[in-house]
């Protein structure tokens, strides 16, 4: 171990690493981002303490003015109003992407444990347990998907 060199700490990383305009701009978007995300699911559960429920933080037509008012981002004016419009549709996805990931979890444990016990412990249960992970791990996930939208007619819902 005479030539190993020790690990860096995240201080010193932090110390060492370049500090350029776009890695600034990276991090300024991605404290934008996650505040308004987080802002709009409080005001959201809070039952539209800010805003009412399912309009956005900032007027639409506010940011299309203040952007217009710039000519290098003129252009993009409308595009930007659009995207405001959209941000309620936006925090009510993600949020549902956070719940549909912690009911996965917690249905896959409960799943994977008897499944993993039936296949150490048991001999005609482990064939079972086998034959049902095999199923779900080798066939791709939108053939599945097909499967119960189409077959079990889920489309109704």
């Amino acid at each position: 171990m005479a030539g190993a060199t020790r690990p860096t700490t995240v201080r010193e990383r932090v110390s060492d690493a370049d500090v350029s305009a776009g890695r600034l701009l990276l991090v300024a978007a991605g404290v934008l981002f996650w505040g308004w995300l987080l802002v709009s699911w409080v005001n959201r559960w809070l039952g539209g303490v800010v805003v009412p429920v399912g309009d956005p933080l900032v007027a639409p037509g506010l940011v299309e003015g203040a952007l217009a008012s710039l000519p290098a981002l003129a252009t993009y004016a409308s595009d930007a109003a659009f995207v405001v419009q959209l941000t309620p549709n936006l925090a009510q996805g993600t949020w549902l992407t956070v719940v549909i990931t912690g009911v996965s979890l917690v249905v896959g444990f409960f799943l994977a444990v008897p499944l993993a016990v039936a296949r150490v412990y048991g001999r005609f249960s482990a064939w079972l347990s086998l034959a049902y992970t095999e199923l779900l791990r080798g066939t791709p996930l939108l053939a599945q998907l097909f499967v119960l939208y189409y077959g079990l007619n889920l489309g109704r819902y």
